[in-house]
């Protein structure tokens, strides 16, 4: 687990740099960098939530002059969700830990920078931090069954939990794209709205993680210099880039494996040019944080999410055409097989 918030800590310093102006600003910047990848623990688990959220009350209460500790907001059970704002820096950056419940990789990074951003007195002059240990605490509660291991795909299925879309942080946003609305965000899409209304920030990082596959990014702004660098970085660290298709259609392609964020507009614009059928049909759920970013006119702000597997695959590197084969004969292929699998299970 040391592996992927190396990498995820890697993510973040590469978006710092687009903040910096001097050479010897970004050289003090990687050498801190370089600093703190060295020291993130080997992690053999996943923190609880009663552990995230005690150890950020402990880093309230030691460092009162530098830590603003606020609750944005009230989970669905009446749980305190809290944001902890550290250093007084001129960029505004906002990290929020399991959107989705079964997500909790970029937990242990927000639990980490809780001690290692005091180490590093520059890191808060220069940029205030506005870190969400964990936005979903109900739902991550009910993934604790699996965050001691044994990390194996049939552990992880027995207590896997994640809400249907339209109870979800990430796609409960308010939001009105032509003859779509969506006016009922959840308490947790709330509380995250809240922390950014407080933060206005200039960059997001949303710490999703994906299940299966290979690693892929989404990022706002195609900032074409730092993509050769995150296309590399996988495989200095033992992991795959996914050159597959994207998730969804209707995102842009920047660079292998590197999107524009999803979005409720573009998917309901998609089905609007592609199919006769009314798109309002085909929608469900509210926007994005991204699409609310947008919403409330933060046009400018930088959005990254990294999506890292837990069980990875080195056939998703693997980006050979297949010839005299397409798309469509692919996916009905995979449909065949998904039936032989349901009928195995039910005969």
């Amino acid at each position: 687990m040391a592996t992927t918030n190396t990498m995820v800590w890697r993510y973040i310093v590469l978006l710092l740099m687009i903040y910096t102006s001097s050479t010897d600003e970004i050289t003090k910047l990687i050498t801190i960098s370089d600093s703190l990848m060295n020291s993130v623990p080997d992690y053999s688990r996943f923190f609880t939530v009663d552990e995230l959220f005690n150890h950020s009350r402990v880093v309230a209460f030691t460092h009162p002059n530098l830590v603003k500790y606020q609750n944005v907001g009230y989970s669905r059970n009446g749980e305190a969700i809290p944001m902890l704002s550290i250093g007084n820096g001129s960029k505004s950056l906002l990290l929020y830990a399991c959107p989705h419940p079964n997500e909790p990789i970029g937990s242990l990074l927000v639990d980490f920078l809780l001690d290692a951003l005091f180490e590093h007195i520059d890191l808060l002059e220069a940029y205030t931090w506005h870190l969400l240990p964990c936005v979903d605490p109900d739902g991550t509660r009910l993934n604790e069954g699996w965050f001691s291991g044994p990390f194996t795909i049939r552990n992880y299925a027995q207590y896997f939990y994640r809400p249907r879309t339209e109870e979800q942080v990430e796609w409960t946003f308010p939001i009105v794209h032509k003859n779509y609305s969506w006016s009922t965000p959840s308490n947790e899409t709330q509380a995250l709205m809240n922390a950014i209304q407080f933060t206005q920030p200039d960059f997001v990082y949303g710490l999703h993680n994906s299940g299966f596959g290979g690693m892929y990014y989404y990022i706002s702004q195609p900032l074409s210099d730092i993509f050769p660098e995150l296309e590399q970085l996988p495989s200095t660290l033992g992991l795959f880039l996914a050159k597959g298709e994207a998730e969804s259609p209707w995102v842009t392609q920047f660079a292998p494996a590197i999107f524009s964020p999803l979005s409720l507009r573009n998917a309901y614009d998609y089905y609007e040019k592609y199919t006769h059928i009314d798109p309002v049909s085909m929608m469900s759920g509210g926007g994005t944080s991204f699409d609310y970013l947008e919403e409330i006119g933060l046009n400018n702000t930088i959005f990254l999410m990294a999506e890292l597997p837990y069980f990875q695959s080195p056939v998703v590197a693997n980006d050979t055409i297949i010839p005299n084969r397409t798309e469509r004969d692919v996916l009905l292929q995979g449909l065949d097989k998904d039936d032989e699998s349901l009928f195995q299970c039910f005969n």
